[in-house]
Formats: C-alpha cells, sequence, structure tokens
C-alpha cells in the first residue's frame, strides 16, 4: 500500500474504527513501516479522538426520537401518490413478466405503423400527373425532359 492510498484510509475509515480486518491489517502494516504516515495518524489521534475519550453520550429525551419517528413515517406515507396506487392495481391485475419489453414493442409497432400509412404515393402520382398537361406525355422527347409547358416555357 502506498503513502496516498494508506492516508485516504487514515483519514476516512481507519480513524473512525470502520475499515474492514484486511484493510485495517494493511494499513497497520503500512503504519508499522513509514514514519511519516504513522506521525500523521499520531496527529489526528491526537487532535481527532483523544478530547472525546471519557465524555458521556449524550441522550436525547425519547419524545424527540418519537418525533423523528413520525416524520419518517409522515414522509413515507406522502411518498405513495396516486399513480403508484394505479400502477401496483394494474400490474397485480395483468401480469406483465417484461415492462420495459413491451413497452419498446408497442412504441416499435406505433412508429412502423405510423411510417408505413404516412406515405401515400397515389397522392403523389396525381400530383405528378397534375403537373403536366397530359398524363401520357411523361415520357416523351426519347426520355429527355417531361414535355410538359412550364418546361417548354423555361428551355
Amino acid at each position: 500500500m502506498n503513502c496516498k492510498e494508506a492516508r485516504e484510509l487514515i483519514f476516512t475509515d481507519y480513524l473512525d474504527g470502520q475499515l474492514d480486518a484486511g484493510r485495517k491489517l494493511r494499513v497497520d502494516l503500512h503504519l508499522a513501516h513509514c514514519g511519516q504516515c504513522n506521525e500523521l495518524f499520531a496527529g489526528l489521534k491526537k487532535t481527532a479522538m483523544e478530547p472525546f475519550i471519557g465524555l458521556d453520550k449524550p441522550q436525547p429525551p425519547e419524545f424527540i426520537w418519537q418525533k423523528v419517528k413520525e416524520t419518517i413515517q409522515a414522509e413515507q406515507e406522502e411518498r405513495v401518490s396516486v399513480f403508484a396506487v394505479l400502477w401496483e392495481k394494474v400490474k397485480s391485475a395483468v401480469y406483465i413478466p417484461r415492462p420495459a419489453f413491451v413497452i419498446a414493442t408497442v412504441v416499435t409497432m406505433i412508429l412502423l405503423f405510423a411510417i408505413t400509412f404516412s406515405f401515400k404515393p397515389q397522392g403523389k402520382i396525381e400530383y405528378f400527373a397534375y403537373s403536366t398537361e397530359n398524363p401520357a406525355e411523361v415520357f416523351t422527347n426519347n426520355g429527355i425532359g417531361f414535355g410538359t409547358s412550364i418546361e417548354q416555357y423555361f428551355l
């Protein structure tokens, strides 16, 4: 373990005694071999821990704990919305093993339906035929031009 890792753990979990056994052993071994980190730990222990050793832990009155519990329960009850209740009823009535898959399939089907029926080739053919004076003239002049009066005007 290098000094950077050891110092990070010393500042956080090691000082509080919250490290698992494997990491604690690694930090202990590092402290045994590294004088700088050992000095850092000793200084932190003296300034951050020793002033609190032997102090009584104050216990808040019971009514404060009761108020905290009531507040937490009220917040949890507020989180249950009408939509969540409705969703739970629908979910219990209809078994959907993979809702994300079902939603993706429905969206894909709607898109395919919209794309398929949005192209109206008949309308485009009618517009093209209307733009020519005579639809039979479309393929005249050996495939050069359409033979329309507009085309003749500009050419």
